[in-house]
């Protein structure tokens, strides 16, 4: 029983992990999107949306 809880401990923060970086991922993009929207300039290889 004990090696069982130990499994899904492990694999619950393996999941948490995953989204945890998927969340810092679509904090990124939306942060890079806004930066380009606002900041043209310095992001010249990007066309606006």
């Amino acid at each position: 029983m004990k090696t069982n809880d130990n499994r899904l401990q492990g694999l619950l923060g393996l999941l948490g992990l995953l989204g945890l970086l998927g969340l810092l991922g679509i904090l990124e993009d939306l942060d890079e999107s806004f930066l380009r929207r606002f900041y043209p300039d310095d992001y010249p290889n990007y066309d606006l949306p």
